[in-house]
């Protein structure tokens, strides 16, 4: 299990667990947004960082041609726009909304100067950078290494670090709400890609499927293929 714990830090799902920023909320603009909503867009100078309060915000890229590469989602308690916020360089990816959202805005020279007073919040942040540098180490492998079918049998085993129930020794099952574009724009992949991939899984028996759940009947024969 301890193994399942560290691998779930590769995960795009990132669930930060923020400290208390009650202290600093009176500095803030607390604001509330609609799912799909655009928070920062590619090209935006931002000065602001952002609390997440409540909800869920989506990192991606989009091609011209409208292909979507999903980054990773991040989940309240937490922060987002970090990157752009402390580089001072226009973004080069979207922040959106993948759930309805309460946020509270803070301008760089009031969070600054307060920080030094809240060292465990700039613990946290710089604690946050470190596992979104993981998360992305992790796709770039995945991207530059790996056939698409480990890369889905990579996510899915990711999906079973944080959120898989066991059911033997070897054997976990996970409720995944996932379409296959939506794994496609995580993995990089085409959806017709990605959907052969899922094809393949099953047709090998490394995933079984039961109800709304999907069951892996061997997590060591998943993680010696991903492995390879």
């Amino acid at each position: 299990m301890e193994d399942l714990y560290n691998d779930a830090l590769d995960s795009p799902w990132i669930h930060p667990n923020a400290p208390d920023w009650g202290e600093l909320i009176k500095f803030a603009e607390k604001r509330v947004v609609k799912k799909n909503t655009i928070l920062v867009d590619m090209g935006d100078v931002v000065d602001t960082l952002y609390y997440l309060h409540k909800g869920q915000v989506k990192l991606s890229f989009t091609t011209r041609s409208g292909m979507e590469k999903t980054v990773w989602y991040t989940n309240s308690p937490g922060v987002f726009g970090e990157t752009p916020f402390f580089h001072n360089q226009p973004c080069k990816f979207i922040i959106s909304a993948s759930k309805d959202c309460e946020f509270y805005s803070f301008k760089k020279e009031v969070l600054l100067g307060e920080l030094a007073n809240h060292p465990e919040i700039m613990k946290f942040i710089l604690e946050l950078l470190a596992q979104k540098v993981r998360v992305i180490s992790t796709q770039l492998e995945d991207l530059t290494f790996k056939e698409p079918v480990v890369r889905v049998a990579n996510l899915l085993y990711m999906v079973v670090c944080q959120n898989g129930k066991q059911i033997d020794k070897n054997s976990y099952s996970v409720d995944i709400r996932l379409t296959h574009q939506e794994i496609a724009n995580i993995t990089g992949l085409h959806r017709v890609t990605a959907s052969n991939a899922i094809k393949k899984l099953y047709d090998d028996g490394l995933i079984t499927k039961s109800r709304s759940s999907i069951v892996i009947p061997n997590i060591k024969l998943l993680k010696d293929l991903i492995s390879s």
